[in-house]
């Protein structure tokens, strides 16, 4: 008698999973590398809100709250550790979002997975995402941890699970608006549609979101801060990116897959169908995405995938059997998660998401093989390219700063929050700089800010910051009434504060060897930092700040 049963063996592999996976590669990763234009900026926010202040009304958010709100225990359990403990929540997420896409599709095509090949789907999906998109505390991340697992519990069955899901679902939409699109396409692709206290659940989070901000006094503010509408339209259009060529890699190779024989030959020979099929698969998507695994962009091939699935998605939603009928809700679910992801005012890319994509694309692409131990080989090959990818990824670039034979130095006592993180001799030079230019700031009574893109400094530091917005990245600041904001922000305190303004440009620290220095370009946050200026002093300087009072 087997000690456990197959639900046993199955709940422990994925109670060691969610253990011992971020555990793991918290030991190996977590330490090495920093960007301050980044890290933290999350935890900024929480700080501001365990100190009372409502989002929107009081500093600027751009995204809804539940982020930071998610980040609050980490902050107050952190100390000086701080990121380093939001770097292996972040490991955690990325674990339990594969091993949530694995479940789901596992309970979806009953029978189709042994336990290694479950196992190995999971493994695939984290360490490919984690490869693509660097582990930190991230809007994009929060919103795909709870749809992932929103998703998984909307599929469990019982009624109770499912209002929770959507739920969770609708919770996305608070860490990151443009998760919206994705519970009513899991509403629209199920028989859930028509039940409405489905659609309510998953609109309730927003509902109460809504309420907060209106008792707040914070509605106004909120859409002008939330709603990047110009963001989103440049999303879709630089996600046409290689468009057509990769839609049609998917659609043909699954139709070649999956379809008649297209040749005479293939009549004779059963396995030519199917291995054409597989060579447009790999050599459109997934072998240059695997390539890049070694390379150091693979964020943006990612968008291979996403119209890869799309074209996938687009010839199973056309065929009416079962298991082709749930490859296609799958891709939809997939690409609806990606897109969510992706939207951003930085880069468009579903790096962080890539997981997800792949393990989809690969487990549509192995149902033809009937044998579930050849299915566990060929996706544990998957994962081992994967693992190795995200080892090169960090030995290269750790976090994207530290350079391949560059020595890495402890930020311990230079930037709080940091202790036990190591960075390279740029992004080092430049949190000592700092340093001494909050030194050299202490010189006056009154507190100091920092403008443009330290907003993780906030995080941990021993005052708060003054100003209402931790941040002032060109690219955020979109909207002119955001810009004019932030620089009536600024003179309202120009007797009460010590501006320190960069004229390093701290999210490129690891792109040179030199330093790079802020562009002097006309811009809105350019124009912001002009205005700050503006009736401000020059007092002080150091390597890579001004100071004005």
């Amino acid at each position: 008698m087997r000690f456990f049963s197959q639900s046993g063996r199955r709940h422990v592999a994925a109670f060691a999973f969610l253990t011992l996976a971020p555990l793991f590669a918290h030991l190996l990763y977590s330490a090495l590398g920093f960007n301050p234009a980044h890290d933290g900026a999350v935890l900024a926010a929480a700080r501001r809100l365990l100190e009372g202040q409502a989002p929107h009304r009081d500093f600027i958010c751009l995204h809804p709250a539940l982020s930071p709100l998610l980040h609050a225990p980490i902050l107050l359990l952190g100390g000086e550790h701080v990121l380093l403990l939001a770097r292996l929540f972040a490991w955690f997420q990325l674990a339990a979002i594969a091993w949530a896409w694995a479940a789901l599709t596992d309970r979806l095509l009953k029978g189709f997975f042994n336990l290694p090949g479950l196992v190995a789907l999971a493994v695939l999906g984290m360490t490919f995402s984690a490869a693509s998109f660097p582990a930190m505390a991230w809007h994009a991340l929060n919103g795909l941890f709870l749809a992932a697992l929103g998703l998984a519990l909307c599929l469990g069955g019982r009624p109770a699970l499912k209002i929770g899901g959507y739920i969770l679902c609708g919770c996305a939409v608070l860490c990151k608006p443009s998760f919206a699109v994705f519970a009513p396409v899991v509403l629209l692709t199920t028989d859930d549609w028509r039940r409405a206290k489905y659609w309510l659940a998953a609109a309730l989070p927003g509902i109460a979101y809504l309420l907060f901000l209106a008792s707040s006094g914070a509605l106004p503010e909120a859409a002008a801060q939330m709603f990047p509408w110009p963001v989103v339209r440049e999303s879709l259009r630089a996600s046409r990116f290689r468009l057509g060529m990769y839609i049609a890699a998917g659609y043909f190779g699954m139709r070649l897959i999956y379809g008649a024989p297209v040749f005479a030959l293939a009549r004779r020979l059963p396995w030519l169908n199917p291995g054409l099929g597989w060579a447009i698969i790999c050599a459109a998507p997934l072998i240059p995405d695997f390539i890049a695994l070694f390379g150091d962009a693979l964020d943006d091939n990612t968008l291979n995938l996403f119209w890869a699935l799309a074209g996938a998605g687009l010839y199973f939603g056309m065929e009416a059997d079962g298991r082709r009928r749930v490859f296609g809700r799958m891709a939809g679910w997939a690409i609806a998660l990606a897109w969510a992801a992706a939207v951003t005012p930085f880069r468009v890319s579903p790096a962080v998401c890539g997981g997800i994509l792949l393990a989809s694309l690969a487990v549509m692409g192995l149902a033809i093989v009937n044998s579930a131990a050849v299915r566990a080989l060929v996706l544990a090959i998957l994962a081992g390219a994967a693992m190795l990818g995200l080892d090169h990824g960090h030995r290269l670039m750790a976090a994207r700063e530290i350079p391949a034979g560059s020595p890495a130095y402890p930020l311990d006592e230079l930037y709080p929050g940091a202790r036990g993180i190591y960075a390279g001799a740029n992004t080092h030079a430049f949190a000592a700089d700092l340093q001494a230019a909050v030194a050299l700031a202490g010189q006056w009574p009154r507190p100091y800010a920092i403008i443009p893109d330290c907003p993780g400094y906030w995080a941990a530091s021993g005052q708060a910051n003054p100003l209402p917005f931790d941040g002032l990245r060109e690219i955020e600041y979109y909207n002119p009434a955001l810009a004019d904001g932030v620089i009536e922000a600024m003179a309202a305190l120009r007797s009460n504060v010590t501006i320190l303004v960069q004229t390093a440009d701290a999210s490129r620290l690891g792109s040179t060897n030199d330093i790079p220095m802020l562009s002097r370009r006309r811009s809105r946050a350019s124009g912001a930092i002009r205005g700050g200026r503006a009736g401000f002093s020059k007092i002080g300087e150091t390597l890579f700040f001004e100071l004005y009072e």
